[in-house]
């Protein structure tokens, strides 16, 4: 008796993530569904944060611009990380490091999800012009704390705005730059020469206008809502 053999083959269709930029807004779109689901991230910060959606991709937000990503349905939940930092000109991290990490939100009500990324008042974006007579290098934020820091980077006298990086905001917040190749340095007491805005987002701009004798310090305070990368320069690793 002859025999028929069937072969069944399985068509699979493969959904192509479609990337659209408009008017600073990035759209992920992955399947189609009269259902949609938008999640929308929005960048309040300073620089560039890097994200990724849980099993949906990833994608670098500008500072003031924002991502979506379109699932073809509701996820009931969804997870995310998140981190940025200020960077030196050939990108090693200046400060500390920034991160989200959120693995499990409930969005099984709503019809899209909006997160918009920021830091509370317990952190600060640094931004710095020298306007001295010498090179500042390198330079410490909350001197003498816990939360100490130490940068290995040049801020040199060229009047330039400088973005550096984010820090810890204390009541006793000291910043210094180092004279470069002394131990004199140019220094910035929280409560006497400068205020932190006691804002989500706060940014302060250190300016140094030691021109013979240091320890001659002012300051500017700036908090913006929708910042600018393009106000402040990148700066350099002091090579060792």
């Amino acid at each position: 008796m002859l025999q028929l053999n069937k072969e069944f083959k399985a068509v699979v269709w493969v959904l192509a993530v479609t990337l659209l930029s408009i008017n600073g807004c990035t759209s992920k779109t992955s399947g189609s569904s009269s259902k949609q689901f938008d999640i929308i991230f929005v960048n309040n910060l300073y620089t560039d944060i890097a994200l990724t959606l849980t099993g949906e991709g990833s994608d670098v937000i500008a500072p003031g611009d924002s991502v979506i990503f379109t699932l073809n349905e509701n996820p009931g939940s969804f997870g995310y990380t998140a981190e940025t930092s200020g960077e030196t000109s050939g990108g090693t991290q200046i400060g500390l490091l920034i991160t989200w990490n959120y693995p499990d939100i409930d969005v099984s009500t709503l019809e899209y999800k909006r997160i918009n990324l920021i830091l509370t008042s317990s952190y600060f974006f640094m931004r710095m012009r020298n306007n001295g007579s010498h090179v500042l290098s390198p330079i410490y934020v909350n001197y003498g704390l816990t939360d100490q820091t130490m940068d290995n980077i040049s801020i040199p006298f060229d009047n330039v705005l400088y973005n550096i990086g984010y820090y810890r905001a204390y009541s006793n917040t000291q910043v210094r730059g180092y004279w470069t190749g002394t131990s004199t340095y140019a220094y910035w007491d929280q409560g006497t020469h400068f205020t932190f805005p006691g804002t989500n987002n706060q940014a302060v701009t250190f300016l140094n206008t030691s021109k013979i004798i240091a320890g001659q310090p002012s300051v500017l305070i700036e908090s913006w809502d929708q910042p600018l990368r393009t106000e402040g320069e990148i700066v350099d690793m002091v090579n060792n």
